[in-house]
């Protein structure tokens, strides 16, 4: 930061209101690049979680999950680039922990990054996510999953009751 000027100022009152003028101006000036600068900062910021790791505690970016899988009381946490977080925490923990649209519940034990499904196979209930990970999903989470993809969710045509088709006699 600049240190403070002194100001060698005319006295007259005209000189005197156009350098108050052109300080005004510089103070805009200033003041548009901060708020600038706020917008810019306020969208690159990404949600972290702090996950305790054997070292001490780390901060992961949402962005970067790909999914996390529990198994009992353990979770793991699969990131960006294949590492793989163990944790001693449970799915619903981290599940309320991040509060993230982007991940969603498909599964008792799978909370997926809607943002990295490489692809669905509804034959096998499974999920293709980015850097080869699979996760399975619930058929009650297929039409939110469809969803997700953009796709329209098709209802079965009611089938008519047998009574219609074939009524007693």
């Amino acid at each position: 930061m600049r240190t403070a000027q002194v100001l060698n100022l005319p006295g007259t009152e005209a000189s005197l209101r156009l350098e108050i003028e052109r300080l005004k101006h510089q103070l805009q000036v200033i003041q548009f690049k901060v708020d600038e600068l706020m917008c810019t900062q306020q969208q690159n910021t990404d949600k972290t979680i702090s996950v305790y790791v054997s070292s001490g505690y780390r901060l992961v970016h949402i962005s970067e999950i790909i999914m996390i899988r529990s198994m009992g009381n353990y979770s793991t946490i699969f990131l960006y680039g294949g590492e793989r977080i163990l944790t001693s925490r449970t799915l619903k923990y981290w599940e309320t922990k991040c509060g993230s649209e982007d991940l969603v519940r498909v599964h008792n034990s799978y909370l997926i990054h809607k943002g990295k499904i490489a692809a669905i196979q509804p034959d096998q209930c499974t999920i293709a996510m980015h850097g080869g990970l699979t996760a399975q999903y619930t058929r009650r989470s297929k039409s939110l999953l469809l969803g997700l993809l953009g796709h329209s969710i098709q209802t079965p045509k009611p089938k008519s009751p047998k009574l219609v088709l074939h009524p007693k006699s």
